[in-house]
């Protein structure tokens, strides 16, 4: 409760609300070189953590903790430095290096490893290896919403100097935003400068490389810049991507995404191209202007521009496409898209405006 009521601890406190009990401690202080240092051990024993997996903690399991600082030689130019070491059990374990020279410490660089081996440090900033069963996204989502100051929506800037910037993941499973991606494997690193996420994912229904800039405002809604070798969606994915996109801007900003092998259902369309922004239509309904949508095989050529209003509350769904098409073979086109046997062979363009409300 104390540690709640503590608001000047940030997101510490903000965290505190997913513990409950308390547990037994014991705290030694000392002084090496005129610099202090301590070691803190709990079993946590009689504490639960409310958290999702694998931070999930009962209230009978014993998680041995231990957090100790101890100086370390100073740098060149003089400044003190310490190490911070965190454990928790065999799940997770930390390594920081700090400057200790302004009022708060401020992380030089450090290391974190879940359900891992904890990796040497890096040169600067901080490294993450995770290791993990299975993730659900918007569970930790919602923890990372919680662990922002509530005045202007971002990271302590002091909290934010023991986040990582550069990600190992591995991943049987990752549930997010209705998806689940199988056997994933993941590098992504954070750009200092405008905070862009990019990585390359290796999973069962998708590989390639990823952009992803976080929305700064109405203004700035963000965007996903991705090239897929592949991906697939399978009949229970479709529904859930569609109401990804009713959410546009806040959880999904401008697209421009290329997919060399792109399967819709089973069906192989071959390589997509999209390029879509969100922005305000009449009544201020927000809705996707595409600006580029092109679907290339050997049989087919679609290309078209529009504009898809997602259906939400009482509004309704409504999309304009002006398209052309151009046919190398009909017949094999129908049979990709799933009318096979329709008609053999044949050439041929069309071009037109759909539209449906």
């Amino acid at each position: 409760d104390a540690l709640r009521r503590a608001s000047e601890l940030g997101a510490l406190s903000r965290l505190a609300g997913a513990m409950s009990g308390q547990a037994p401690y014991r705290l030694t202080l000392g002084v090496v070189r005129g610099q202090s240092e301590l070691t803190l051990t709990s079993p946590l024993a009689g504490l639960a953590l409310d958290l999702p997996a694998p931070m999930k903690k009962g209230a009978d399991a014993t998680w041995p903790l231990r957090v100790e600082t101890r100086g370390v030689a100073a740098s060149g130019d003089g400044s003190r430095r310490d190490s911070l070491r965190i454990e928790l059990g065999n799940v997770a374990q930390a390594q920081y290096v700090r400057d200790l020279s302004g009022e708060t410490p401020k992380v030089m660089r450090g290391a974190i490893a879940v359900l891992d081996a904890l990796p040497p440090l890096p040169e600067s900033c901080g490294h993450a290896v995770l290791n993990l069963p299975a993730v659900d996204g918007d569970a930790w989502q919602g923890v990372a919403d919680r662990l922002q100051a509530p005045t202007d929506g971002v990271v302590d800037a002091a909290a934010e100097g023991y986040l990582p910037r550069t990600v190992a993941l591995r991943a049987q499973s990752l549930a997010y935003g209705g998806r689940r991606l199988s056997r994933l494997v993941a590098g992504v690193s954070q750009d200092p400068v405008d905070a862009t996420w990019r990585g390359s994912l290796d999973a069962e229904q998708l590989g390639g490389y990823v952009e992803y800039r976080a929305a700064r405002g109405p203004a700035n809604p963000g965007r996903v810049h991705a090239r897929l070798a592949r991906l697939a969606l399978p009949p229970a994915d479709v529904e859930s991507v569609e109401s990804l996109l009713v959410q546009a801007p806040a959880t999904v900003p401008a697209l421009d995404i290329v997919v060399d092998d792109f399967e819709l259902r089973g069906k192989k369309f071959g390589r997509v191209e999209i390029e879509a922004v969100n922005r305000a239509g009449d009544g201020g309904v927000r809705e996707w202007r595409m600006n580029r949508f092109t679907i290339t095989n050997p049989d087919a050529l679609l290309s078209g521009t529009g504009q898809w209003q997602p259906g939400s509350g009482a509004g309704r769904q409504r999309m304009v496409m002006d398209f052309r098409l151009e046919l190398v073979d009909s017949g094999a086109f129908l049979d990709r898209i799933g009318f096979g046997g329709t008609v053999r062979g044949g050439k041929g363009h069309m071009t037109g405006q759909l539209s449906w409300a």
